[in-house]
């Protein structure tokens, strides 16, 4: 989704990174990342553990994979879904197979020009 096709998306979601985590296996050394940017190559789930314990302050994890991992670990405290008005039939499923359902509790939602809404729910424990 780009600011081109849906107007007002990108100023109206806050999506300012203060800190950025990654979690890859493949990169490794010095300049692998940058700025405010720190690699994590191993175990994603036990650094978020830690990060989650350190200050307790809002995160936003990205990408399929790593979400995943923290959904069965039950890391994840609110879920934010931007769902487009357009239906794709390929690609990397967001939620992939878990042991239990999760089940959310809907705290907000709003709706963008194009047809784009966004939902926020939080995790019931």
């Amino acid at each position: 989704m780009t600011e081109r096709e849906y107007p007002g998306l990108a100023v109206d979601i806050d999506l300012t990174i203060r800190r950025a985590f990654v979690a890859d296996t493949r990169c490794s050394g010095a300049g692998a990342v940058d700025g405010n940017s720190r690699l994590f190559p191993g175990d994603a789930v036990s650094e978020i553990t830690r990060l989650k314990a350190e200050d307790g302050g809002p995160m936003d994890i990205g990408g399929a994979t790593l979400a995943a991992s923290a959904m069965r670990a039950g890391l994840i405290d609110e879920y934010v879904l931007v769902t487009a008005p357009v239906l794709v039939g390929s690609g990397m499923s967001f939620f992939t197979s878990l042991d239990t359902w999760v089940n959310l509790t809907l705290v907000e939602t709003r709706t963008f020009p194009g047809g784009v809404l966004l939902t926020r729910y939080e995790t019931r424990r």
